[in-house]
Formats: C-alpha cells, structure tokens, sequence
C-alpha cells in the first residue's frame, strides 16, 4: 500500500474530514474517502531529533505521515464500538471491566479496536485501531495500525465526524453490510 500525498490526491479521492489534536495544535487527522474506502492519515510536524546530544536538523518534507486504510462500512462498527462498548458501564451494556479489546469482520477484512491507557504517551488513554488485514509495506509490518487518542476523538471532534459520515446520504455503502465478530 503506497501512501497518500495529501497535496496530490487521486481524482476519486475525498477529503471528508480534517481533525486537530487538540494537545497538539500542529498534528491533524484526515479521513478520506475512495470508493468503498476508508483511509485515516495523521499528519504530524517532524521534530528535531538528539544523537548523543547534538541536534539533526529536518531534512526533506516537514511532515511525517502515519495512514491505516479500512473498508468504508467498518465506520458505523468503530463508532459503536467506541460510544457504546468501551464507554459504557458492563450495567449499561458496554464491556466487561477486563475486557480491553474487540475484534470484527467488516468487507473481509480483519479489524481490531484495543484500549490503551498510554496512547501515544504515558497516562494518554485512547485506542489502537489495528488492520490486520493491510500490511504496512513500508515498515515491514504484517497489519497497519493508528493510535486515536480520547482528546483527538472528543475534544477534536473526530468521532463526531464519523458519525456526521455515517449519516450523510453520499454513503450508501456503508448500509447493509453484515458483520461477523
């Protein structure tokens, strides 16, 4: 899977949402639309590194570029998952206490949504989305991943605009697509 320019799109690509973090003004989440496609890029700004304690200085692009692609109806799983499994009480119908992690079949493709309690950063909760079903090719990973955390999610309004993209009527293909646990 090559990655998304996102000065470059293909002419059937969309851009249907654009997030900030908000405990980093700098770093932005794209979600984008291709088809029966879901592709999530985090732009983030590379930062100096430290080697031995001299400074490298940013060479080439001024960002870095993280992107899971997902099949378009797991949209309504992952808010679901995240509104009324993981934040709801086991009482009011969520998970179990223990329970960190949930799986799902959506378009034959193996997904996964894992709590983290330091997402991204100690004491940062928020979620990994896994899919195991799309190798990263570029890191020589068997699945691509991307950490959600809480404060991009609820105070950046992603999952508000997720759920905006589930109802918006340009999205027939996310109806009536069955889901196997």
């Amino acid at each position: 899977m090559s990655h998304i320019n996102i000065n470059q799109l293909d002419a059937d690509m969309k851009i249907v949402g654009k997030n900030e973090n908000p405990t980093d003004g700098k770093e932005y989440l794209y979600t984008i639309i291709q088809n029966n496609n879901l592709f999530l890029l985090m732009q983030s700004p590379k930062t100096i590194r430290f080697v031995n304690g001299k400074a490298i200085p940013i060479t080439g692009e001024k960002y870095r570029y993280n992107q899971l692609q997902l099949p378009l109806p797991s949209l309504p799983w992952l808010t679901d998952s995240i509104e009324n499994r993981f934040w709801k009480k086991a009482s009011e119908g969520g998970l179990a206490n223990d329970v960190l992690h949930v799986n799902e079949i959506v378009a034959e493709e193996d997904l996964l949504l894992r709590f983290s309690p330091n997402c991204r950063a100690e004491g940062v909760q928020g979620f990994t989305l896994k899919n195991y079903s799309k190798p990263d090719t570029q890191a020589g990973d068997k699945y691509t991943y991307m950490d959600l955390p809480y404060s991009l999610l609820i105070e950046g309004g992603l999952l508000d605009a997720w759920k905006k993209i589930i109802q918006d009527e340009h999205l027939p293909l996310i109806k009536g697509v069955a889901f196997k646990s």
